[in-house]
């Protein structure tokens, strides 16, 4: 057995037992450890992850989930030789459970992919931000700095995402605005999270939704100044919306 491989395993089992035994410090310094070791652990981010979230250390919780996403193995598949590199990388990094989900996106412009985010908030659609990106996993989350960087040389691209943030309702239009009021009513939801695109055919595909979804994003402010104005409006609808269940207002 490869010393890395005796490392992982000791590491893991070492960070197990801390974390199992409510020994939150010693399991952190250990999962720390592995991926020192091992980069690509998918699983010691996670645990990381949830050892923040038990300390409420919510912005360091969100990075190591998004490196858990990105080491856990996201793959666009297109052919059974791609199917099964993705399958065997998978087991090598200790995933058990996979999803598979049809690819429908496009391109916004040549090498160009699109994500729109917003929250539906007490019925009422805000959005959060638009994200591009040469890749077609479209993420700019705070770990990602190549794909800020990516947005902050692209002038024409952020004010496409401000004149979303403006007028959401004239880039989105009146059917896709009306859609998305219609999904918030039937969810029935205080709040929920949504990413999706608007097709060249002005079809509507949704890529995700939840109601866990991260929608005030402090580290985008500091890159991208335009947000900080509509960062405030939803956490001002959020408020607004737990002090009217409240019977506060």
């Amino acid at each position: 057995m490869k010393i890395a491989e005796q490392a992982t395993e000791s590491l893991l089992q070492e960070g197990m037992d801390a974390f199992t035994g409510g020994r939150l410090a010693d399991a952190e310094l250990s999962f720390l450890r592995l991926v020192g070791v091992r980069p690509d652990h998918a699983p010691s981010y996670n645990l990381l992850a949830r050892i923040c979230l038990r300390q409420s250390r919510i912005d360091e919780a969100e990075h190591y989930v998004a490196l858990a996403l990105m080491h856990g193995g996201t793959f666009l598949v297109t052919s059974e030789a791609e199917l099964d590199a993705a399958l065997a990388e998978n087991a090598r990094v200790g995933n058990r459970n996979i999803y598979a989900i049809e690819f429908r996106t496009e391109e916004f412009e040549p090498g160009v992919f699109r994500k729109i985010r917003c929250a539906l908030i007490d019925g009422e659609v805000h959005l959060v931000h638009v994200d591009f990106s040469p890749n077609w996993n479209v993420h700019r989350t705070r770990s990602d700095q190549a794909e800020i960087e990516f947005m902050k040389a692209s002038p024409h691209l952020m004010e496409q995402e401000h004149a979303f943030l403006r007028d959401p309702e004239g880039c989105l239009g009146e059917t896709n605005m009306r859609r998305l009021h219609d999904l918030a009513r039937v969810m029935e939801l205080d709040f929920v999270g949504l990413d999706f695109n608007i097709l060249s055919s002005g079809e509507l595909v949704i890529f995700e939704q939840n109601a866990a979804m991260s929608t005030i994003i402090p580290h985008k402010v500091k890159h991208f100044p335009y947000f900080a104005d509509y960062r405030q409006r939803i956490e001002v609808a959020v408020e607004n919306m737990i002090l009217r269940k409240a019977g506060k207002m």
